[in-house]
C-alpha cells in the first residue's frame, strides 16, 4: 500500500516501474524497508484489492486537497485504448458484411470445383487453384461462417450492439485518433490543486449524461454546491436543473 501510495504521488504507474524503483530508489528502499516486490506481486495486489484501494486514495486525494487551495472541478473525457484489436471487435453491420463476402467466396469456390468436376484431366483447366486447394478454402470458408454466425447469435440473445473477444467490456469509439476500441475515461480534475478528485471508467462512446455519474461521490462526501465545468459535450437536458424564470430565459434565447 505504501508503495502504491508513493507511485500515485511521483508518476510511477506502472508495476514494473515501481518495481524498478524498489531497487534503485533510496526513498523506496528506505520506505519498504528494504523489500523487492517482482511486478507481478505489485499487479496482482492492486487487482485484487481495487474496491479498498479506490476508497484509499479517495482519502489520500481528500487529506492533500486540505493542504492545499481548492478550486472548481473541471471534468472531462479521454480515450483509452483496451487491449483489444478492431479485428477482434465486431458490429452487427461488419459481422453482416464478413458474412456476405464469405457467402460470395465460397459460391465462388463452388463454382470453380464444379468446373473442375466437368474436365476429365485437370491439365486442361486453366484456373488458378486445384482441387485439393478448393477443398481446403470452401472447409476453412465454412469454418468461419459459423464461427462470425455464432457471434452474431451471441450479440442477439445478450442485445449487445458490439462484441469485442479479448476485452469484453470495450467499445468501438471515436477519439482524436480516429476509431479506437477502449474506454471513455471521465476524471474531475481540481483547478487549483490539479488534482484528481474522481474518475469513472465508461463504455458511452460520448460524454452526454456523464456528469452526475463521475461527480456523485464527491457530492456524497462535500457539504455544499460543488463548482464543475465542462464543455458542451456533455449537455443533457435531464441533467439541467433551473427555476421556471431562468427556464423561460433559456427557451427565448
Amino acid at each position: 500500500m505504501k508503495l502504491l501510495l508513493y507511485g500515485n504521488g511521483n508518476r510511477l504507474r506502472s508495476s514494473r516501474l515501481l518495481q524498478k524503483a524498489c531497487g534503485i530508489n533510496i526513498e523506496v528502499m528506505w520506505m519498504l524497508g528494504g523489500l523487492t516486490p517482482d511486478f507481478r506481486t505489485i499487479s496482482d495486489f492492486r487487482k485484487d484489492n481495487i474496491k479498498c484501494l479506490k476508497k484509499v486514495f479517495r482519502q489520500f486525494n481528500a487529506c492533500v486537497c486540505k493542504l492545499l487551495p481548492h478550486g472548481a472541478l473541471s471534468v472531462d473525457g479521454s480515450k483509452f485504448r483496451a487491449c483489444n484489436s478492431k479485428d477482434n471487435n465486431f458490429t452487427a453491420a461488419k459481422l453482416q458484411d464478413r458474412i456476405d463476402w464469405l457467402n460470395r467466396h465460397s459460391d465462388e469456390y463452388l463454382r470453380q470445383l464444379e468446373e473442375l468436376d466437368a474436365l476429365d484431366d485437370e491439365n486442361e483447366r486453366g484456373g488458378r487453384f486445384a482441387r485439393e486447394e478448393l477443398e481446403e478454402k470452401i472447409l476453412a470458408t465454412r469454418e468461419r461462417l459459423e464461427r462470425y454466425r455464432s457471434y452474431q447469435q451471441q450479440m442477439e440473445q445478450s442485445g449487445q450492439c458490439q462484441l469485442s473477444l479479448i476485452d469484453q467490456e470495450s467499445k468501438l469509439m471515436k477519439g482524436k485518433d480516429g476509431m479506437v476500441v477502449g474506454f471513455n475515461v471521465q476524471t474531475a480534475v481540481d483547478t487549483e490543486s490539479h488534482l484528481i478528485e474522481d474518475f469513472n471508467v465508461t463504455t458511452n462512446c460520448t460524454d452526454h449524461g456523464e456528469i452526475y455519474p463521475t461527480l456523485s461521490k464527491i457530492r456524497e462526501s462535500t457539504e455544499g454546491v460543488i463548482d464543475s465545468i465542462e464543455d458542451k459535450g456533455y449537455f443533457q437536458s435531464a441533467n439541467k436543473k433551473s427555476s421556471p424564470k431562468q427556464q423561460k430565459d433559456v427557451n427565448n434565447l
